[in-house]
């Protein structure tokens, strides 16, 4: 028997109802069952809603007038995601209102003897501008750099005092742990690499 597919086309909640058997000896039928996999009329249209979207964001990222949004699209895609917060950073990148550069004023010591991932900066004129530090671009992991993006999208790139830096430092936080989170939850631990502190 080769090449035999079976799709369940009715569920009544975890339980599949009627499979749809493809090839095989018997050709095509169908029976009552509970096998094969779940391709009922509510798994379809979720299927073609995440399309839409994956075409939606890619789309979206292809037609920026920034290069970098297109060499960092495994980042623009967490934001697009993820928060309301990340959503609007990723709105912001593909309207010019958030520039990403590579290096820059993030090639700093980040006072502990390491070096600053990424630092974002508020251009006084609506924008605001993140420089992406060469630590980040060579910490290597699949999905490392997504989580400063993460942390990032919560900067507002002012000094807003001692109490204003530590209430934006402790949203950025959160927001890059519920980043890394959600990657490790789809990728595997490993996925967000080592240097990445979470």
């Amino acid at each position: 028997m080769c090449c035999e597919s079976i799709k369940n086309l009715i569920r009544n909640y975890s339980t599949g109802l009627l499979e749809l058997r493809l090839g095989g000896e018997g050709g095509a039928s169908m029976n009552i069952g509970t096998g094969g996999v779940n391709a009922s009329i509510q798994n379809l249209v979720a299927a073609g809603r995440g399309l839409a979207a994956y075409i939606d964001v890619n789309g979206k990222i292809l037609g920026s007038e920034q290069d970098a949004a297109r060499e960092f699209a495994s980042q623009m895609r967490t934001w697009y995601s993820g928060s309301e917060t990340e959503q609007k950073a990723f709105n912001d990148v593909i309207n010019n209102r958030y520039l990403l550069v590579k290096g820059g004023e993030a090639d700093y010591d980040d006072g502990t003897g390491g070096r600053a991932f990424a630092k974002t900066v508020n251009n006084g004129d609506g924008t605001r501008t993140m420089y992406i530090g060469t630590a980040a671009l060579e910490e290597g992991s699949r999905f490392g750099l997504n989580v400063v993006f993460g942390h990032e999208a919560y900067r507002n790139g002012v000094d807003d005092g001692e109490e204003g830096q530590r209430l934006e430092t402790e949203r950025a936080v959160e927001g890059h742990i519920n980043t890394a989170a959600a990657l490790m939850a789809g990728y595997g631990a490993g996925s967000v690499g080592g240097g990445i502190c979470v």
